[in-house]
Formats: C-alpha cells, sequence, structure tokens
C-alpha cells in the first residue's frame, strides 16, 4: 500500500461527546490486555502493517529491477513471516500465479535477498504462500458477490492477507487505500475468511460509511494531541483502528457505544481509559464521527476553541495531590507517562457543569499547586 511516511507527536487525552463526568472509571492497561478478543485486534492490525509496509517498500524495488517488458506479468504479491521479519513473493498471472517473479526479505524497511528470477527458472511458491495465494482468489470471489463492498474512492482495494490462523482459517483483507497525503481511511475496509477447504467461513465490514482522518494540523496554541472517531459495530477498537493508527503516527481515541467507551490506541496497545457503567443514556445529537485536540499553553482558551481537559506535568507527588482533588471533583483523569516525563491527563467531557470546571481550574490556579505545569486541551469550536 503506498502511504507516505507517518509522523510521530505525542500527548494525549481522550474525550467522548456521550459520556457523563460523574460514571467515568478507568481499567488497568493488563486488564485489557488480557482479552482476548482485544488482544487479537492489536495482534493482527500489528501483523497487517508489518505485511503492508513489506509490500509498500518492495513495490518500488520491484519496479526499480524488473524489465519494463515483464511488469505486466506481474499478478499480485503474498507476504509471509520469516525467521525475522518477513518474506515477499511477487507472483504471475494465470498459469504462471503459483510461481514467483520476483522474491525479497524485508526487516522493518530494509529490503536484503532481492531477487528478480528469469523468466525461464521462476521457483514455484512454498506451500504457505500458495495457500495463502489460493485463499486470496477465493475472497476475490467472494467480494464479487457483495455488490454493496466497494472502496472509498475510485482506487481499487488493497489486499493484505494474513498466514492461516490456529482452525485453518486464512483472513484476508479489502482495505480502501490511502490515495491523499494527510488523509487516512478508517472506512471500506472488509474482512473475508477463508477455510482450509476453500469455503467462505465469514466476511464482515468494519464501518457502515466511508470515514477518513484527516492529518491534523497545529492549532492556534500548540501541536495535535491526537485524533478522535466513534465506532459502532464492535464493542472495542478493531484491528483496523491498530493498523491505521500506525499510519496517522499520534494516539487514535475511538469511542465505542455498547458499552458507552473511550479507547485509546497507540503503539501496539488498546487501552480503556474511561467507561459507564451504569449506562446512563447518550445524549443527542451524537457526537460528531472525527475531531482533533490541541495542547494550549497555560490555561488560555481562544474564542474559536472549547476547553475540553487539563494536561499537568511534574512530580509524581504533586500529580498524586491534583489527582485526589480532581476525583473529589468528579472529572474523569488518568495518569500516564509523557514525553516530558510522568503527566496527569483531566478531562472535562461535554455536559459537564460549565460552573464547575470554572471553579475547578480556577483552584488549580492556587499556590497549592504551583509547582505543577499546566496546558489546555482544546478542540474546535463547531
Amino acid at each position: 500500500m503506498r502511504r507516505p511516511r507517518s509522523f510521530a507527536l505525542a500527548v494525549s487525552l481522550a474525550v467522548a461527546s456521550f459520556i457523563q463526568p460523574t460514571t467515568l472509571a478507568a481499567q488497568s492497561l493488563s486488564e485489557v490486555q488480557g482479552d482476548p478478543s482485544i488482544q487479537r485486534a492489536i495482534d493482527r492490525g500489528g501483523m497487517m502493517y508489518r505485511f503492508d509496509r513489506a509490500a509498500w517498500v518492495t513495490s518500488d524495488d520491484l519496479m526499480s529491477r524488473l524489465p519494463q517488458n515483464r511488469q505486466t506479468e506481474v499478478g499480485g504479491w503474498i507476504v509471509t513471516p520469516a525467521a525475522t521479519g518477513v518474506h515477499v513473493d511477487y507472483f504471475g498471472k494465470g498459469a504462471a500465479a503459483d510461481r514467483a517473479i520476483y522474491s525479497a526479505d524485508v526487516i522493518g524497511s530494509s529490503i536484503s535477498n532481492a531477487t528478480v528470477h528469469p523468466a525461464d527458472a521462476e521457483p514455484p511458491l512454498t506451500q504457505l504462500a500458495s495457500q495463502m495465494v489460493n485463499a486470496l482468489r477465493d475472497a476475490q470471489a467472494e467480494v464479487q458477490r457483495h455488490p454493496d463492498w466497494r472502496p472509498c474512492g475510485s482506487a481499487p482495494f488493497n489486499t493484505i492477507v494474513l498466514p492461516p490462523q490456529a482452525d485453518g482459517t486464512t483472513p484476508v483483507y479489502f482495505l480502501t487505500p490511502q490515495t491523499e497525503q494527510g488523509s487516512y481511511p478508517f472506512g471500506g475496509h472488509y474482512e473475508v475468511d477463508v477455510a482450509g477447504d476453500g469455503r467462505i467461513s465469514s466476511t464482515r465490514a468494519f464501518t457502515r460509511s466511508c470515514i477518513a482522518l484527516g492529518e491534523p494540523q497545529p492549532g492556534d496554541k500548540g501541536a495535535p494531541a491526537g485524533v478522535f472517531i466513534t465506532h459502532l459495530l464492535d464493542p472495542h477498537p478493531t484491528e483496523i483502528h491498530v493498523f491505521e493508527q500506525h499510519y496517522v503516527g499520534i494516539p487514535v481515541y475511538v469511542a465505542t457505544t455498547n458499552p458507552q467507551t473511550v479507547w485509546k490506541v497507540a503503539d501496539d496497545k488498546i487501552e480503556k481509559l474511561t467507561s459507564n457503567p451504569t449506562g446512563a443514556a447518550a445524549p443527542s445529537p451524537a457526537p460528531k464521527p472525527t475531531r482533533q485536540m490541541y495542547i494550549g499553553g497555560g490555561f488560555d482558551v481562544p474564542a474559536t476553541a472549547h476547553l475540553v481537559g487539563i494536561k499537568a506535568t511534574g512530580a509524581q507527588s504533586a500529580l498524586d495531590g491534583l489527582q485526589a482533588f480532581t476525583n473529589k471533583s468528579g472529572f474523569p483523569n488518568q495518569q500516564a507517562d509523557g514525553a516530558d516525563g510522568k503527566e496527569l491527563l483531566i478531562a472535562f467531557p461535554p455536559g459537564s457543569d460549565s460552573a464547575a470546571v470554572t471553579r475547578f481550574v480556577d483552584a488549580l490556579r492556587a499556590n497549592s499547586f504551583a509547582t505543577l505545569k499546566f496546558q489546555s486541551i482544546i478542540v474546535p469550536a463547531e
């Protein structure tokens, strides 16, 4: 998949417009990571990224090495695990689809053992690669039976085939490609699972509509803190969120509605930040699918923005004191490791009492918290 280079900007806070401040609770990362379905999303999303990146870097190398009169012979590619990194084969078409035209090993973005095989001596694909190519063909035929499955845009689907799972099922993903720099598609993605005998064991769409996150841009008061997206089809983020977050390069905050929860997706981790254990009804209207958050200096909030939280950094003892005060005030919060050391992230969800927020911020200006550094977390006004 052709994509621009990702970028890394830190600082995080999750705020969902359907979360009530009195019902928020934190759950530790270790508890979440123990959930098999969440771990599956993490493992698959990370593998999808590694496979996709390997296909991306080798496609450039292939085109530079393969003679132009042979480039039309390429029928596709398949990525398989290797002892270190991955192995990539570009195979032929028709009767030559079981043979490799080009092969290479990839670790990260580094290519080794790149080989264009002579047309009269193309080696057969390994048994694993051949099985995955067959699954790809079966999945492609299944996609044709879903006229409503279309990529979001004019470019055709990208495909990622993962190795067979413990039950013999081979997952095949059809993904809307990124065609514009700074626009990251979170919609238009589908999965087809192919059983060992070629039957289609299951299919799914990951969203109900096309969703694209724009590249976060610095606001008037600082760098982007993260991107925010709602997800309706699963109780937690999926492998698609993990996969796309690698390319976005900063944390992706995912709000799910059943149950009402906000999750942080970053660095091959899915962390539950907030939940609504009492099942309080979500106010309407529903939140917009995407929003960008920015870090500002001090407590300054421009007229064109809303204050949604505070980031505090400083000594652990001072942060502990602030956290105790924040808990008494009823605002959701979480300590984390930040770029500047320990930090406390405090959220003011929509629906919060504005007078209570004002009193809380005024208290932060008091001498008892003078040793801490504060930054506002804001979103543009709608």
